[in-house]
């Protein structure tokens, strides 16, 4: 079965505006600022209540805005993880290094505070094809070469393609959750998004959510703003669903399938006179109700420079 490890890969997104009086954050400064943040990130796969596994990451980052020119620069500067069953940990060890090459990153904005341009980008291929040499003198590459050599190769495909051009380095920060939450334009809460993507857990089904904007609470200076996502059913291939959880999950499953669920949840607490985000919650879950599920909880928090 094709795996998918984006959020929202193929993602499209339409704004609706919603006439209603909230407080919009505006960035009264056009000053260079510099954020550290750090991310903690929990994803699972559930059979039933049962978790069948898990991993869970921690990343460190330097974020710099640069509103004059929109402009921001993101540098992981610390990374670590764990995963259950403990023996997929070597395909991470082995692909570390490109994580710090992705996201070292200069993005140019676009109005909407969402990635218009990586401006870094013929640099960062210039080091993935560095870190791709190093990659076929793994372990971790070797064995899978020697057991099935279509899969090695199609290892460094994925990086050559992730790399390639500004479309695909762009759906490649799907994949992360940081860039969800800091770029786009969460600070309009006056707008409802639609978001249209492929399932992360069957093979090209279409997904659509619409999320609104609801704000949880404020005070002088800050104000948290709750984002539901409400997924559009009446637009899902229910049939092909249907028919590829009897052929990949229910033989582990074994109950009949119930109904497609696709759960979005994040809060933002938003500094009013900067627009920056201070701190934010996601959770997001995707599944057959009741019978198996993946979901991503994710933590964002600023920290001390």
């Amino acid at each position: 079965m094709e795996k998918r490890f984006s959020f929202f890969e193929d993602q499209s997104a339409t704004n609706i505006v919603v006439e209603q009086p909230v407080y919009t954050p505006v960035n009264e400064t056009q000053e260079v600022n510099k954020i550290r943040y750090r991310c903690e990130q929990l994803n699972a796969t559930r059979i039933e209540d049962r978790i069948i596994s898990h991993a869970s990451t921690k990343k460190e980052y330097l974020v710099e805005k640069q509103p004059a020119s929109n402009k921001a620069n993101v540098t992981l500067v610390d990374y670590f993880y764990e995963i259950e069953p403990a023996r997929l940990s070597i395909a991470l060890d082995a692909m570390k290094e490109m994580e710090f090459i992705k996201e070292t990153a200069e993005f140019r904005l676009n109005g909407d505070n969402e990635i218009e341009e990586v401006l870094n980008l013929t640099q960062m291929a210039d080091k993935w094809n560095e870190h791709r040499m190093k990659l076929m003198g793994t372990e971790f590459y070797k064995e899978i070469e020697s057991r099935a050599p279509k899969a090695a190769q199609d290892i460094l495909n994925a990086g050559d393609l992730e790399f390639k051009n500004q479309q695909n380095i762009k759906l490649s920060y799907d994949r992360v959750m940081l860039y969800h939450l800091l770029f786009n334009n969460y600070a309009d809460i006056n707008k409802v998004q639609v978001l249209k993507f492929l399932s992360q857990i069957f093979v090209n089904i279409p997904v659509e959510v619409v999320l609104t904007n609801k704000i949880k609470s404020q005070n002088n200076d800050t104000i948290t703003v709750h984002t539901h996502g409400e997924l559009v059913k009446e637009k899902l291939k229910i049939g092909d669903i249907e028919a590829q959880y009897d052929l990949y999950y229910k033989p582990a499953v074994k109950y009949a399938f119930t109904d497609y669920i696709y759960e979005y949840y994040i809060i933002r607490t938003i500094d009013k006179t900067s627009g920056n985000i201070i701190e934010a919650n996601a959770l997001l879950t995707e599944g057959v109700k009741n019978n198996y599920s993946t979901s991503t909880d994710c933590s964002l928090k600023q920290v001390r420079l």
